[in-house]
Order: structure tokens, then C-alpha cells, then sequence
């Protein structure tokens, strides 16, 4: 299997389908329910064009980002048109890191004909769904996904010491979570399940860091014969 891919950053926002992965109940841990909803009002807004509705769900690091509603505007309406091209739902990509509050979730959605993507930021409060907030554009990582043995993928541009989450999404919206090997000098190594391994997929990486969240969503087409593929 050779896999070629580099970057990613988000393009697009659309209706949510969570993983089916549950919290345990602790005061710091991430409410997957309470992001999914979050993340579905969001695009609901986005396919109203609800320029004042979308506002007040950003983040204050969006809204200081994007400078004010006005200027907003053009990003609502391209938000708006990726929606309506796409297919499946969103996936968690990041759901169990708990060391702080709120939460910081991540989701992605992979719309396979038009080989894009999205990667989405939730931030979640417990017991306080009203206080959640989205960033539809969070920092993006630049990675490097190489094939190795065959069933290998190496992710070269997360640090050993930096905590990652790996999901592969293919394009009629099925996703597995791909658990990493120790890093070596080549990479963050991830098995890829022997049904998984031929045709498109999408790549989505969460990587926190002491610096905050940063994310990557890379296509690859993956080859279980060892044969070329590129991204």
C-alpha cells in the first residue's frame, strides 16, 4: 500500500451523526451529546443563512478571527454551499480528552465525490448545552501520511509528546478509529483494518498539543496490493 497525502483544513459545516460513543458521567468530560446537537443547530443555521444565529454560536476565538458579522458573510455563504454537496454524517475524531472545561470536541465529514472535507470544533459545557460554541475553521496541522508494511499508514508531523486521535472516514460515511503505535523517527505509526484498505478515504487528525487543538484531514486513496496511490 503507498498512500501520498499532505494537509487539511476545514471547508465545510453540515448535519451531525455522532459516533456511537458515550461519556462516562465526570464533571470534565466532553458531552458527546450535548456537541452533536450543538453541531447540527450549527448547520441548520448555516443552510438558513442565519448570519446573526451562526454569529452567536462562534467561538470568541472565531468571532476574533473572522473580525465581525459583516465580514463573516462571504465565509457563511461558502460554508452554505459545501453543505448542500454533501453526503453522510459527521464522525468524532476526538471525544475523550477531559483535562478541561469546557471541552474542546472535534468532528469531521468526508463528501467523497468532490473529495473534500470538513473538520469542525465543538466546545462543550456540562450541564450548560446553552454555553457550547463551534469553530467551524479550527488551526489546521500540516501532516505527511505515508504508506509502510502493507495495512500501514505513517503519519509524519505529530510530535511524540503531543496527544493524537486518527479516524479514517471512506466516501459513503463509514468510519473506524485508528489506534497509533509508539511514534518512531518515521512517523506515528496506524494499522488499517484489512477491509479498509482499498479505494478513497478521508484521514482526520486531532492533535492536542500545550499550545491548544490543531487539526488535518487528508485524503488518500489507499491500495492493498502495495501498488501506487496518491492523495
Amino acid at each position: 500500500m503507498a498512500v501520498v497525502a499532505v494537509i487539511a483544513v476545514a471547508l465545510s459545516v453540515m448535519s451531525v451523526l455522532s459516533r456511537p460513543t458515550a461519556g462516562c458521567g465526570c464533571s470534565n468530560y466532553p458531552d458527546l451529546t450535548s456537541a452533536a446537537r450543538t453541531a447540527d443547530r450549527f448547520a441548520e443555521l448555516i443552510r438558513a443563512r442565519d448570519s446573526s444565529g451562526v454569529w452567536a454560536l462562534l467561538t470568541e476565538d472565531a468571532q476574533t478571527r473572522y473580525g465581525d458579522p459583516v465580514r463573516f458573510r462571504p465565509v457563511l455563504e461558502r460554508l452554505a454551499v459545501a453543505d448542500g454537496q454533501a453526503v453522510g454524517g459527521w464522525h468524532f475524531v476526538s471525544d475523550r480528552y477531559a483535562a478541561e472545561i469546557p471541552n474542546s470536541v472535534v468532528l469531521t465529514r468526508y463528501t467523497g465525490s468532490q473529495r473534500s472535507f470538513a473538520v469542525i470544533m465543538v466546545h462543550t459545557w456540562r450541564d450548560r448545552p446553552e454555553a457550547n460554541r463551534v469553530d467551524p475553521e479550527p488551526a489546521g496541522r500540516t501532516v505527511r501520511v505515508t504508506g509502510g508494511d502493507t495495512g500501514t499508514l505513517r503519519v509524519v508531523g505529530v510530535g511524540p509528546s503531543e496527544r493524537a486521535w486518527f479516524v479514517l472516514v471512506n466516501p459513503v460515511g463509514e468510519a473506524r478509529e485508528l489506534m497509533p503505535g509508539r511514534p518512531g523517527e518515521d512517523g506515528r505509526p496506524l494499522t488499517v483494518p484489512d477491509d479498509a484498505r482499498s479505494g478513497p478515504a478521508l484521514l482526520a487528525v486531532a492533535v492536542r498539543s500545550a499550545t491548544g487543538w490543531s487539526v488535518a484531514a487528508v485524503p488518500l486513496v489507499l491500495d492493498a496490493g502495495g501498488g501506487d496511490a496518491g492523495g
